[in-house]
């Protein structure tokens, strides 16, 4: 069976990008909600408050937003309590991944390999995974809207 694929090439390495099956795609779509609901409440705290959510979802989806995401997941690498959970869920982002059609991302010694002291190539890496997968669909932005109307007091949601 084969799923679509998608070649990115960053830096002087060409990646192919295997769209995520079906449940693992979810899985994976669910944990993403709740880091990029984190990133976009902290760029919404930035802005006034005569924004509503709609407007800063709109936005901040249109504009950057995925960057706010990626910038949020190194911040939370800080974190030790949230650390390990976060390369767990890197790892699995970029598991089904090759790198110059023959080097497999979802081996660890390889994954560890490749990326040792190049950072910056792996969150590019991932921003192109998350795009490829997540930002493509209309629906994840909805499920992002409604977690943050989830997360903030009742009195801002009777204002928007």
């Amino acid at each position: 069976m084969m799923f679509k694929t998608f070649e990115k090439e960053i830096g002087d390495n060409k990646y192919t990008i295997v769209a995520f099956t079906g449940s693992n795609g979810l899985d994976l779509m669910f944990e993403f909600v709740g880091y990029a609901s984190t990133a976009l409440k902290l760029f919404s705290s930035d802005l006034t408050s005569s924004f509503s959510l709609k407007s800063i979802l709109e936005t901040s989806l249109q504009e950057g937003a995925i960057d706010k995401v990626i910038d949020s997941m190194q911040e939370m690498l800080l974190v030790k309590d949230s650390r390990d959970k976060l390369i767990h869920f890197i790892r699995r982002l970029v598991a089904d991944t090759t790198r110059n059609g023959k080097e497999d991302l979802g081996k660890k010694e390889l994954f560890d390999m490749i990326f040792s002291a190049n950072y910056e190539e792996l969150f590019v890496l991932v921003k192109e995974v998350i795009v490829v997968n997540f930002f493509s669909q209309s629906f994840i932005k909805k499920m992002i809207a409604k977690n943050l109307q989830q997360e903030q007091p009742s009195s801002e949601n009777k204002t928007q």
